[in-house]
């Protein structure tokens, strides 16, 4: 549970972003021209927002805490190319918002966050996007694509997004800034440099065909979001098969019951104290559980090596249970080193998880 000083730091934290993004709204409206709305502008906004809620209501669970993958970036940033300021962060708002309190309903504090977060990160990228030379329109004689203009857009937008999220993340758990952020995403940038045309030709499409070219685009994407996501079903379902086969091993084995489960506690904690990259965590933490497989293998070739993997000779259970125990003093030995030393206690770590290592193979 937090303590109250760091739930009232996140209250503002939120209440500074929800500020900010009614700052840029305010100034992206008084900037804007505003007059009778031609039907053509009308209807292009009203579609790439029916194209956002449908990429938000896609969302792939990540199986990661509340993490999610999504595509609504691509009609975010094409808005910008598209649209006015105030449209494109609209169409966000709106999207985001409705999602967010009628599909996932979030607490009020992270509708608030996320949709301020989403028309920042919008209001900063058009605002790049017109300075160096880009043009929002929806006139095909006027559209241009200019790469520069394109990639500093593409570049701001995940810039604002992750650092509002790295933030949020490191003040709720209590973490280090910069080491949350490289966790999270220290790796995507070269994904940002291959996805920046992706929005620029979206938005290329709806001017040259409206809504034709649209659909060329958006469908194709869909379909690799359900292949990804028909992938990360197949990998939970490996995943809770293995958990359920080691459960069915160690059951019937006291002296190994709960080992697997205490060692992959024990990766995890030791995986994000070395600072390894967040979407790693989980392929280490799973390590333990296949190691148990491995050894359920080689222990039942046979029927009759399967039979005898439960009935031990007293030999053999003296000796797993001396090597178990030492392994679990080894694993809080090596916890304990953490804690107490800095960065020159890396070396040290090292010797000790290939010592720990030697001792289970």
């Amino acid at each position: 549970m937090q303590a109250p000083h760091l739930r009232r730091t996140i209250r503002l934290y939120v209440l500074a972003a929800a500020i900010a993004a009614t700052v840029a709204l305010c100034v992206a409206a008084w900037d804007y021209s505003w007059g009778i709305v031609s039907p053509k502008l009308l209807n292009a906004v009203l579609t790439i927002l029916l194209v956002g809620l449908v990429a938000e209501l896609g969302a792939v669970s990540l199986n990661i805490g509340s993490a999610s993958f999504s595509v609504a970036f691509i009609p975010y940033l094409a808005a910008t190319y598209l649209f006015p300021t105030i449209w494109a962060m609209l169409v966000a708002a709106v999207a985001e918002c409705a999602v967010e309190t009628f599909v996932r309903k979030k607490p009020l504090i992270k509708i608030v966050f996320n949709t301020s977060k989403e028309v920042l990160a919008l209001g900063l990228a058009s605002s790049v996007y017109q300075l160096l030379g880009g043009i929002p329109t929806i006139e095909p004689t006027q559209f241009r694509i200019l790469p520069g203009a394109i990639l500093g857009a593409s570049l701001t937008f995940g810039l604002i997004d992750s650092l509002g999220v790295g933030y949020a993340v490191a003040l709720s758990e209590r973490l280090n800034f910069t080491q949350v952020w490289s966790r999270m995403y220290g790796g995507h940038v070269l994904y940002d440099l291959f996805a920046a045309p992706i929005p620029a030709f979206l938005a290329y499409l709806y001017v040259r065909y409206e809504l034709l070219g649209l659909i060329s685009l958006v469908l194709p994407l869909f379909v690799v979001r359900h292949i990804y996501k028909m992938n990360l079903q197949l990998e939970q379902a490996n995943r809770d098969l293995l958990e359920l086969m080691v459960k069915n091993i160690e059951a019937r084995d006291p002296y190994t019951s709960g080992h697997s489960q205490r060692v992959a506690q024990y990766a995890r904690v030791i995986a994000k104290e070395a600072a390894v990259s967040f979407w790693h965590v989980e392929q280490i933490v799973a390590r333990p559980t296949q190691s148990t497989r491995r050894f359920s293998r080689r222990k039942g070739g046979s029927r009759q090596k399967r039979r005898s993997c439960f009935s031990l000779t007293r030999s053999e259970v003296l000796s797993w249970s001396t090597q178990y125990r030492a392994s679990e003093a080894l694993w809080r030995t090596l916890l304990g080193t953490i804690t107490r030393t800095t960065t020159a206690a890396g070396i040290r770590t090292v010797s000790l998880v290939k010592r720990f290592l030697s001792v289970l193979g």
